[in-house]
């Protein structure tokens, strides 16, 4: 409705944790909306504005204890390893950590969880009626060991549900690195987005805009 600006931002947060933050345009400070452990990533706003899709990231399991030491107590600990892909650029060794899809009702403050599963959900995009949420996720057996990113739909009001695969070309659909949302058709009927091209040639970067129908089929590239 124009009135709120949202955006992300650590300043109040000693671990440096992303929150989500509104700014009253009729006057007055931005205000904190969300106070998570392992912090915002990502949001977009539902089309009524009384929602706001998350992605957040899962809490650090040793930040807590990290916290109740002091002194000396704080040594730098060993990194274990115990995935396939455990390093990555900007971000370094990786943990296992999840960066997770949720909706965070304005009105109320709370949050909840749409997706069942332990894999990492990215670029939300709300439907043009609010009903549902498409996103980008690898949820294949092992996501470290394939590029098999997917473009997924699940309802908005539900919670810990399992979502819709749409696409199934077995590279990458939206590859978190392109930085690109899916967009849906005003009508809701189809949804835009960037399929990848052949494993063989992933290096090269190629990809195709390509255009699927909401409810599952085949897509067009264009």
């Amino acid at each position: 409705d124009g009135r709120y600006l949202a955006f992300i931002s650590s300043r109040t947060d000693k671990h440096d944790n992303d929150q989500l933050w509104l700014l009253d345009r009729t006057g007055g400070e931005a205000q904190p909306v969300t106070k998570l452990d392992g912090g915002v990533l990502d949001y977009a706003w539902s089309p009524n504005s009384r929602e706001i899709a998350l992605i957040v990231l899962d809490p650090d399991p040793d930040q807590a204890k990290d916290d109740a030491k002091s002194g000396d107590e704080k040594q730098p600990k060993p990194i274990v390893v115990d995935r396939f892909q455990f390093k990555q650029d900007k971000d370094g060794y990786l943990t296992n950590r999840r960066q997770r899809l949720m909706v965070l009702d304005l009105a109320t403050r709370k949050l909840r969880r749409l997706n069942a599963g332990d894999f990492d959900d990215y670029y939300p995009a709300w439907s043009p009626d609010g009903s549902r949420i498409a996103f980008i996720s690898n949820r294949d057996k092992d996501p470290d060991r394939t590029y098999n990113h997917d473009l997924w739909v699940v309802s908005a009001a539900g919670e810990a549900q399992a979502p819709t695969r749409l696409t199934t070309f077995a590279g990458d659909d939206n590859n978190p690195d392109y930085e690109s949302y899916p967009a849906w058709s005003p009508d809701g009927r189809s949804i835009a987005y960037v399929q990848g091209g052949p494993l063989e040639l992933f290096a090269y970067g190629t990809r195709h805009l390509a255009v699927i129908p909401a409810s599952g089929g085949d897509p067009r590239i264009l």
